[in-house]
């Protein structure tokens, strides 16, 4: 039986193992990447881009010539002309017809051109704004890490509580035994582990939600016991100025200006539609007809082939109002984009002078929470030497260490509140590479 035991014991030793080495570990730049690649939100931008470059084939095509080949097989019945002697004829003949005509645009006042621009700016737009959507998923991918280091930093301070408090206890049970202490002193301090491991199992629930809310942005299944890679912690100085200049050079931005050039140039290529237009026309085609006993098939066919060569003017009348009206849709659009545009950076000044705000903030909140820390670990490290003396009571220990732990939370909070402070303005920056 004792065998068995010990073969047990190794055989859960080597899972618990296996477990540990299949651990998969992520950093920052690795999350960015994983949702980059399966976040919906990037097929969006995918199926915007397509979108636009199918319309600028579309647009390509008015440049090319109409071609086109026709065979029509009828049969004609009551009273007609006979296309051969000119004749009159009432009876039931049949006929086929073959041929092809072709058709190239000479002169349309620059339309297709206008189209054609606006599609290429349509294009460069969509390709703006999959890359602000790229930068958009990984800052929110950034605020997620950064929350569950800060989950997973709580819990690893929480624990350190919880093994100072067991040391603790395991002193007065050997006072108690001793009789140099009291039962009131051991159950105080047995209290105290037990609100520990209540904010253990707190710490726990919000890292556990912290660590969903990031693989939800990954697109991925949360995986057994992931392991985070901590991220590079250091304080920069940063001007709101020059950040606010750098504004207009964020793709978010930037694809309003192209958007805006596409709709102008889509109101002038509807505006060209009011002038004439000019066409060369072709045409060739033979046909076959059983009116004619005379000839048979091949013979009429090669009868009656012939063409015609031909410029055709065509100037559309009546649509003056509907291509006006269409004109002026296509500027308000046009306008209202660079209206929005006014009112998203309006809105990222807004977002910068908060995160400026914070950060400077933090960084004060940071600094003073790191002294805060090692005073009341300093003071907790001379109320434990006074405590195993006897000098001074269990309540004093008591205040003293949750003292130490407001400071601790203090700290991680300002730490990685600072972080994303931090990595936003190192994006508005222009810096959307330091986000990983």
């Amino acid at each position: 039986m004792e065998t068995f035991f010990k073969i047990l014991a190794l055989i859960l030793l080597i899972i618990h193992g296996g477990f540990q080495l299949n651990a998969q570990t992520y950093d920052l730049d690795d999350c960015i990447k994983i949702a980059l690649i399966q976040n919906p939100t990037m097929k969006d931008a995918a199926i915007a881009a397509e979108r636009a470059s199918a319309e600028r084939s579309g647009a390509v095509s008015n440049f090319l010539p109409s071609l086109q080949v026709s065979l029509f097989q009828s049969g004609n019945f009551g009273r007609s002309i006979d296309r051969f002697t000119n004749s009159y004829i009432n009876e039931f003949y049949n006929s086929t017809y073959a041929g092809g005509n072709f058709e190239l645009p000479l002169f349309n006042a620059f339309s297709n051109r206008y189209a054609l621009q606006s599609s290429d700016k349509s294009v460069a737009s969509a390709e703006l704004l999959n890359k602000g959507a790229r930068n958009q998923l990984a800052l929110q991918v950034t605020s997620a890490y950064l929350e569950v280091l800060a989950g997973k930093e709580m819990i690893n301070a929480v624990r350190s509580l919880i093994q100072g408090d067991s040391t603790r206890l395991n002193d007065i049970n050997a006072k108690l035994d001793a009789g140099l202490a009291t039962r009131t002193e051991q159950l105080t301090i047995i209290n105290q582990l037990k609100t520990d491991e209540l904010s253990l199992l707190d710490a726990q629930m919000s890292f556990d939600g912290s660590v969903i809310r990031l693989f939800r942005l990954l697109n991925q299944e949360v995986p057994v016991n992931p392991i985070f890679e901590d991220v590079n912690f250091s304080i920069d100085n940063f001007e709101a100025s020059g950040l606010q200049q750098k504004l207009l050079q964020l793709p978010e931005v930037r694809r309003f200006d192209l958007q805006a050039e596409s709709q102008q140039f889509s109101a002038k290529s509807i505006m060209a539609q009011k002038y004439p237009r000019i066409r060369l026309l072709a045409d060739y085609g033979s046909f076959y007809a059983s009116s004619n006993p005379e000839r048979n098939f091949g013979q009429q066919l090669n009868d009656t082939r012939n063409g015609s060569i031909s410029i055709g003017v065509s100037w559309s009348i009546l649509s003056f109002y509907r291509i006006k009206s269409n004109t002026r849709i296509a500027l308000a659009n046009a306008e209202s984009t660079l209206n929005e545009k006014e009112k998203y950076i309006n809105n990222l000044k807004t977002d910068i002078d908060v995160a400026m705000s914070r950060y400077q903030a933090l960084t004060k909140k940071y600094d003073q929470a790191s002294q805060l820390e090692e005073l009341s670990q300093e003071a907790v490290d001379n109320i434990n030497l006074q405590l195993n003396s006897g000098t001074i009571g269990m309540s004093d220990f008591l205040l003293a260490r949750n003292n130490l732990e407001r400071a601790r939370t203090n700290k991680i909070r300002a730490k990685y509140e600072l972080l994303l402070q931090q990595k936003v303005l190192q994006y508005y920056g222009g810096s959307q590479d330091k986000l990983r």
